[in-house]
């Protein structure tokens, strides 16, 4: 595979995958070599994988990223950088510059970019403290402590070369202002921004949830009425079944948004395809709980 650009090995979005090579421009100088197994395009995550193990099995890889920083959609970039690249979402063309060309010893393609966002609007100036903190480009990336993912980082040796930092707090936008979202029973009654009713609420909630998870209810548990979860229940959406369990919004929210980390809006009627079921919400916050004071007193 032949191209000009830059760079050797490493990230996401595998652009092409066939052999032989490719004409490039020629207004960009010509790399050595100019032949390649693989070329990548982007730094995310996936890319970097691909790329990683692309070498290590001994393949050449060319691997490009057309932003000027690197990670691609998983980066996390400062206030003044995200405005930025949200505005140069609108500089990308929409079609083809020119036709696929292929022969019988290489084919010729343009690779589009499908932007992350559309239709943005901003306005507005930063706050003084907004040198102080980064956004994630597409939502949250956060691994949880119990996740496989870092039983995975660990024995294959990744960890080495990867620093772990521990999640200081989560805090959800509700009502025009930052609020804490507890992580443990002890914050729940800690939290002052919640009335007793909701502390309530959300503890019993959280019981009938490790009640759920365990093998068997305890005594206890069965002379309350925290019994596991019958089955038709759980193949509901878990919205459905957070507004059965008469939770107020702000617990709903902070359940759906903040702890389970859901991508889409799970009250929109247009959003049915990407609902989650009350046993994947379940699953999502057993990995909370069990990753809650594993390496600390936080999340990862």
């Amino acid at each position: 595979m032949e191209a000009a650009g830059a760079s050797d090995e490493t990230s996401p979005f595998p652009s092409s995958t066939t052999s032989s090579s490719i004409s490039h421009p020629t207004q960009y100088p010509t790399i050595d070599p100019t032949t390649f197994d693989l070329i990548v395009c982007g730094t995310g995550l996936p890319e970097s994988l691909i790329s990683a193990a692309a070498a290590a099995a001994a393949k050449s890889v060319l691997h490009l990223d057309p932003n000027p920083f690197y990670g691609s959609h998983f980066s996390s970039l400062s206030p003044s950088s995200l405005v930025s690249f949200l505005n140069s979402s609108d500089d990308h063309p929409s079609t083809a510059p020119h036709a696929v060309e292929d022969s019988d010893d290489h084919a010729s393609f343009y690779l589009r970019r499908r932007p992350v966002y559309s239709q943005v609007e901003t306005s507005g100036s930063f706050p003084e403290s907004s040198h102080g903190f980064l956004l994630d480009l597409v939502g949250p990336r956060v691994i949880y402590c119990a996740d496989s993912m870092v039983d995975l980082l660990t024995r294959s040796g990744a960890s080495n070369h990867v620093e772990f930092k521990s999640v200081d707090a989560t805090l959800m936008y509700w009502e025009g202002k930052l609020c804490l979202v507890p992580d443990s029973r002890e914050a729940i009654f800690r939290d002052r921004t919640l009335s007793l009713g909701e502390k309530s609420q959300m503890t019993k909630f959280l019981r009938l949830i490790q009640g759920h998870i365990a093998s068997e209810p305890s005594v206890e548990e069965v002379k309350e009425g925290i019994l596991r979860i019958p089955a038709e229940d759980l193949e509901r959406p878990f919205t459905d079944f957070l507004q059965n369990k008469r939770l107020p919004p702000k617990i709903k929210a902070m359940i759906l948004y903040a702890i389970i980390l859901a991508n889409y809006d799970q009250e929109d009627a247009e959003s049915l395809n990407n609902l989650i079921l009350t046993k994947d919400g379940i699953e999502s916050l057993a990995l909370y709980t069990n990753s809650v004071s594993r390496y600390d007193s936080r999340l990862t």
